[in-house]
């Protein structure tokens, strides 16, 4: 995307199933009046971000298979590596960081995370965390960008067992509101 659109200013990651609530002027304008990366980002260790589920464990253990295709091999595998003390350390240096994988990036932030020194340690890392993108970029953005917004420009509600909404048509009042694209 860097070299396929020289001219963009911002990298913004949304999925097939996103739908915009704002228009391309209204997020043009926006992005242009703040200097700034859009991504949601805490402590992984201090925040209460993750509500159910493994924690600590998606950075210690390394995960080989998709747990929703196969579960049984991956919580089988998950509990062979606690059971011979199979744990490893996290990178030197890495807070590690949790939020959503739906973030707005700036050019020179994307950059500095393609070109950081250090990435090549930290993608192996990565390679075997479980749901890395929900910590992989905003790790790397805690240690290269000079200004974040820790919220995403993508508009999603979780239940209390973080499961998504849904949102219909009867949401376009909470949808007009929303301070999202």
């Amino acid at each position: 995307a860097i070299d396929a659109f020289p001219r963009a200013t911002h990298f913004y990651m949304l999925s097939g199933d996103c739908m915009p609530i704002k228009s391309a002027e209204h997020a043009h304008a926006f992005l242009d009046r703040e200097d700034a990366d859009h991504i949601e980002s805490f402590d992984f260790f201090r925040s209460d971000w993750i509500k159910t589920g493994i924690k600590e464990e998606r950075l210690i253990y390394r995960h080989v298979v998709n747990e929703r295709a196969r579960p049984r091999l991956f919580y089988g595998l998950l509990d062979l590596q606690k059971r011979m003390g199979l744990t490893r350390r996290i990178p030197q240096g890495l807070r590690v960081q949790i939020g959503s994988q739906w973030w707005c990036l700036t050019r020179p932030t994307l950059q500095a995370i393609l070109t950081h020194p250090d990435r090549p340690r930290i993608d192996r890392y990565f390679r075997r965390v479980w749901i890395p993108d929900e910590s992989y970029f905003q790790s790397l953005v805690r240690q290269v960008s000079p200004r974040i917004e820790s919220r995403s420009l993508t508009l999603s509600k979780f239940d209390y067992q973080g499961r998504p909404y849904i949102f219909y048509d009867d949401h376009l009042h909470l949808l007009r509101q929303a301070d999202a694209f």
